[in-house]
C-alpha cells in the first residue's frame, strides 16, 4: 500500500539512510510541501494526481526521490519556459508521450527557439506562450501551427505581407500587428 506524504516525511526526518516508500498520490505542490526531508537519494514513489501543475514543482519534487515521478495524469504543464523545457527533458519525470500534455508558458515570456523546444517534446500538445522576439524574420521560424496559442507582437513599420502570412498560421492568436504601417510583396 502506500503511505501519506506526511507519514513518510517524518520517517525521513528520523533517520539519515535512504527511504523507500510508495507515497499516496497527491498534487505535486501537496507532495512537495509535505516531503521537506527528502532528498534525492531517497527511493520514493511518487504519483500526480492533478489535471495542471506547475513545472517548478515536478523539478522539486524529481530532486527528492531517486525513481521517477509519475506524471501522466497532468494534462496541462504551466511555468517559465526554462523550467518547463527542464521538466520535459528530465528523465526522473514521467509525462505522456501521445502529444496530449497542454503546455502554459504563464510566467514570461519564451524566445521562439524556447517555444520551439518545448512544441518538439512528444508530451507536448497545444502550447500557450507570449513570443519574446518581435521580428518576422525571427517569428516565421516558430514551428508551432494554428492550434497552438502564441501571442505574438510585430514591431517593424514594414513587413512582407507573406511572412505576416506565414508567422499568422503559427498561432491560433490573431497577430498583434498595430507598428505595422506598410505591407510588402
Amino acid at each position: 500500500g502506500s503511505i501519506l506524504a506526511t507519514d513518510v516525511n517524518t520517517i525521513l526526518g528520523a533517520t539519515s539512510g535512504i527511504v523507500t516508500a510508495t507515497v499516496t498520490a497527491d498534487t505535486a505542490a501537496n507532495l512537495n510541501a509535505a516531503l521537506t526531508n527528502a532528498t534525492g537519494t531517497d527511493a520514493l514513489t511518487l504519483t500526480i494526481n492533478s489535471t495542471s501543475t506547475s513545472s517548478a514543482n515536478l523539478i522539486s519534487l524529481d530532486g527528492k526521490t531517486s525513481v521517477a515521478v509519475g506524471a501522466t495524469a497532468i494534462t496541462e504543464l504551466t511555468g517559465n519556459a526554462t523550467n518547463i523545457k527542464t521538466a520535459l527533458a528530465s528523465s526522473g519525470i514521467t509525462t505522456v508521450t501521445n502529444g496530449s500534455l497542454a503546455v502554459n508558458v504563464n510566467s514570461g515570456t519564451a524566445s521562439v527557439a524556447d517555444i520551439n523546444t518545448i512544441n518538439a517534446d512528444s508530451a507536448t500538445g497545444i502550447v500557450t506562450a507570449t513570443a519574446t522576439e518581435t521580428a518576422a524574420a525571427t517569428l516565421i521560424g516558430l514551428t508551432t501551427t494554428g492550434t497552438d496559442a502564441i501571442t505574438v507582437t510585430m514591431a517593424a513599420a514594414s513587413t512582407a505581407a507573406a511572412d505576416l502570412n506565414t508567422i499568422d498560421g503559427k498561432t491560433s492568436v490573431a497577430v498583434g500587428a498595430t507598428a505595422i504601417t506598410e505591407l510588402t510583396g
